[in-house]
């Protein structure tokens, strides 16, 4: 029982370093593609 609670805390521990990594990376791009119109734009 105590080997499936450790399982599960590190699989939403993966979940959620995924997350932060896809939510890092889609900032990044939406900040790139933000600059980039702005620098069309001008």
């Amino acid at each position: 029982m105590l080997a499936a609670s450790v399982e599960f805390c590190l699989y939403k521990f993966m979940v959620k370093a995924v997350a932060l990594v896809l939510a890092d990376l889609d900032t990044r791009f939406i900040r790139k593609r933000y600059a980039f119109t702005k620098i069309l734009s001008l």
